[in-house]
């Protein structure tokens, strides 16, 4: 994901104007298969003789990973410790655990900037996954990134603290909840309440006890005027009141709702964030800076309350008009991106969107492949076209086998035609991936050189344009991290051999920890955020 700025993905929104809301959050790290279809196969001595030799080769390129970080940079071993935390947490928790706490002590000595706070972040998210109580303590090491140019960064911990808050209470349940409530103070007492948090939490909490929520409801509400309101912390609030606005009296909504608005002038110059609001067609509206994007969520609430006032504001706000016509077409889709630096535009990169669909598309071809197909053909940008119809090819292969070919044929011809490498590498991983999955293993190891030399060409040429980039928006790295995790499973010595040549210890260290997650059959690619959805 490369653009001339750095772009941060925070997430797909898909939403309704009715109120209230409901939040749901998914961590976007590489689930495994449903626990359900996991558990429903059964163990034998056989698959259990299997996972441990798999287990104890993806410790060892883990540990291999490892040595090479006295090859690195500060930074770039952060980054690296980073993954191998996430990578070792759910079968090697232990070194998990002590990767994590690494990660810290290495970045407490590096600028607070958004790079280290990604890493940081990161590292917090496999803890959790470890040992929830860990990760709650260890919070309030992941301070603020300080402001670039001007301009405020995104407060990351409001985000991972939705994480943590729900991984905690799924192991702890109510007796966690004033452990919970202390941790939101504290971060409230710094500037930064976590009211998407606190939201999961009241939710959870209600079913249980209707006046333990309310309690928790209100000392939310009380920390209003210390709320965070830079970055993302307008538009948690703004969720934290649609979803919870019945149970908020008529009067303290609307002076709350008056006072936002006021505030919401000083955000104009705000261009750190854009909105997009998208149809499966494509584009509808677009709201360029943080004053547009807060209003337009607060605009169910104040509609609701007083239309006059919200048509005044769309008055006001031109770009409000369009979205809000958008917003009452009932049920869309939103992408949201987070921009961090200077550079023209503010637009996202031209294939994100297309991207975003794609990972549907694949999530989608098992149980409907008709519908994946048609939205496959859908897609507009060929790159992304081509790599998403070689995979849903092997979908399909047994039960439209002509479908199939065509798709593969497809995707050979626009590698031809592919005049970017970015877009020619988009392509072949896809194919790559087709391959594996059909055991296709001669075009595959073909495939696999062609990808891996043109892959570490751009990463390489990345790195010497921008090397204080962030490691995961250098050219060619998913896309790399993508095919790795395929060919190791189709065929291990062959991508060893690759492994073994690649000249950055950095990329090699980071493609031997992608080796060891594509060991576990379950296994996905790791995002580098999360998904939310808001549901009415």
């Amino acid at each position: 994901m490369r653009f001339p700025r750095t772009l941060v993905l925070v997430g797909t929104l898909t939403c309704s104007t009715l109120l209230p809301a409901q939040i749901i959050i998914t961590d976007d790290d590489g689930p495994r298969r449903p626990r359900e279809a996991r558990e429903a196969t059964p163990e034998t001595p056989e698959s259990k003789k299997a996972k441990a030799e798999r287990d104890a080769m993806a410790e060892s390129l883990l540990n291999r990973a490892y040595s090479l970080t006295k090859q690195t940079s500060d930074t770039e071993t952060a980054f690296i410790l980073a993954r191998l935390a996430q990578a070792s947490s759910r079968n090697h928790p232990q070194r998990a655990k002590e990767w994590a706490e690494e990660v810290f002590n290495l970045t407490a000595n590096l600028p607070n900037n958004m790079q280290r706070s990604q890493y940081e972040t990161m590292a917090l998210t496999a803890m959790s996954e470890v040992d929830p109580e860990k990760a709650i303590e260890m919070l309030p090491r992941l301070e603020t990134p300080n402001n670039r140019d001007g301009q405020p960064q995104p407060e990351v911990r409001l985000s991972v603290t939705a994480m943590l808050f729900n991984r905690y209470w799924q192991r702890k349940g109510m007796d966690g909840v004033e452990t919970l409530r202390a941790a939101a103070r504290q971060m409230g007492e710094s500037g930064a309440y976590p009211y998407m948090a606190i939201n999961l939490l009241i939710r959870q909490v209600k079913s249980k006890d209707a006046e333990k929520s309310k309690e928790i409801l209100n000392e939310a509400l009380a920390f209003f005027n210390r709320r965070p309101t830079a970055g993302n912390g307008n538009e948690q609030f703004a969720m934290f009141l649609r979803s919870n606005r019945e149970e908020i009296p008529t009067p303290l909504l609307k002076d709350m709702l008056e006072k936002l608005v006021s505030q919401a002038v000083n955000l104009k110059n705000d261009t750190s964030t854009s909105m997009v609001l998208a149809t499966e067609s494509g584009t509808a509206a677009k709201l360029d800076n943080a004053a547009s994007i807060f209003l337009f969520q607060l605009m169910p609430m104040i509609r609701s309350l007083d239309a006059d006032w919200a048509k005044r504001l769309e008055n006001q706000y031109q770009e409000l008009r369009a979205a809000a016509d958008f917003a009452r077409s009932g049920e869309q889709r939103m992408m949201v991106t987070r921009s961090v630096g200077g550079g023209p535009g503010g637009e996202p990169p031209r294939a994100m969107m297309e991207e975003m669909r794609a990972m549907e598309i694949d999530e989608l071809s098992a149980r409907d492949p008709q519908r994946a197909l048609k939205m496959n053909a859908e897609l507009t940008d060929p790159s992304v076209r081509a790599a998403s119809g070689a995979r849903l090819a092997a979908t399909i292969s047994k039960s439209d086998p002509e479908q199939a070919a065509e798709l593969l044929k497809k995707a050979k011809e626009a590698i031809a035609e592919a005049k970017e490498p970015m877009d020619k590498l988009r392509i072949l991983v896809g194919l790559a991936q087709a391959q594996a999955s059909l055991n296709d293993k001669a075009a595959f190891e073909a495939t696999l050189q062609t990808s891996y030399t043109l892959g570490e060409e751009l990463f390489r040429k990345g790195i010497d344009k921008n090397p204080t980039a962030p490691v995961f928006t250098q050219p060619g790295f998913d896309a790399m991290q993508r095919l790795t995790m395929s060919a190791v499973r189709m065929d291990y010595q062959a991508t060893m051999q690759r492994l073994d040549a690649v000249r950055s210890p950095l990329l090699q260290a980071l493609l031997l920890i992608s080796a060891a997650e594509g060991l576990d059959p379950d296994a996905r690619p790791r995002g580098q955020g999360m998904r939310i959805r808001i549901e009415s």
